[in-house]
């Protein structure tokens, strides 16, 4: 047997206790990955689905220029109405070559034209 006294449990001694920072060196402590004791996990941003959406709406305007453009062909949707819609999509169309390209493809493989 051991000639040290026995330690109540719990209770830290210098060799259980954790390592002082060192002065002036600017090293954080490390609280684990759950943060300091005692602080809740952090929440998952409200505004990312947000940001999603917006995204996707986005991507769904850009793609149902395809079926405006057949609807106006077919008559069934009258031109002018189409052009205020898609106004921002004919200003990106006229300032970039890609766009244009890409645009073009897109409404002849709806049947439509710019």
């Amino acid at each position: 047997m051991s000639d040290e006294p026995e330690k109540p449990p719990g209770k830290r001694t210098p060799a259980t206790r954790p390592p002082e920072p060192i002065s002036g060196v600017g090293v954080a402590p490390y609280y684990g990955p759950l943060g300091r004791a005692g602080e809740q996990p952090k929440k998952p941003r409200a505004w990312a689905p947000i940001g999603w959406l917006i995204a996707l709406l986005l991507l769904l305007y850009a793609l149902s220029a395809g079926p405006v453009g057949w609807l106006v062909n077919n008559g069934y949707l009258d031109a002018r109405v189409a052009n205020v819609i898609y106004a921002p999509l004919g200003w990106i169309y006229k300032r970039s070559q890609t766009m244009h390209q890409v645009t073009l493809w897109y409404l002849k493989l709806w049947g439509g034209s710019p």
